[in-house]
């Protein structure tokens, strides 16, 4: 992707526009919270140390420490498939 001269411009000066909160995918927020969300030693649930992942308790994904857990990948998908939020996934 190539940037136009004006937006090189603007990130230059540090005017490249910020997207809120709000408007961020759920994608980027899961960015967000491995990058800044301080982790426990293993799963919240079962206390696994492999495949540790954050998740979203009730998918409403705030900034908030409190609202997302650290799982395993399998604790992940037992939490999120019952609510309908694993595509393509069963776990039982």
């Amino acid at each position: 992707m190539r940037l136009s001269a004006e937006h090189r411009e603007k990130i230059s000066q540090g005017l490249a526009r910020r997207i809120p909160w709000d408007e961020k995918s759920v994608p980027s927020k899961h960015v967000w919270a491995r990058r800044y969300l301080i982790r426990a030693p293993g799963c919240e649930t079962c206390g696994s140390d492999r495949f540790l992942e954050w998740a979203s308790i009730n998918h409403v994904y705030t900034q908030n420490r409190e609202d997302w857990k650290w799982l395993c990948r399998s604790c992940h998908l037992s939490m999120d498939a019952p609510r309908g939020f694993c595509k393509g996934s069963e776990v039982g």
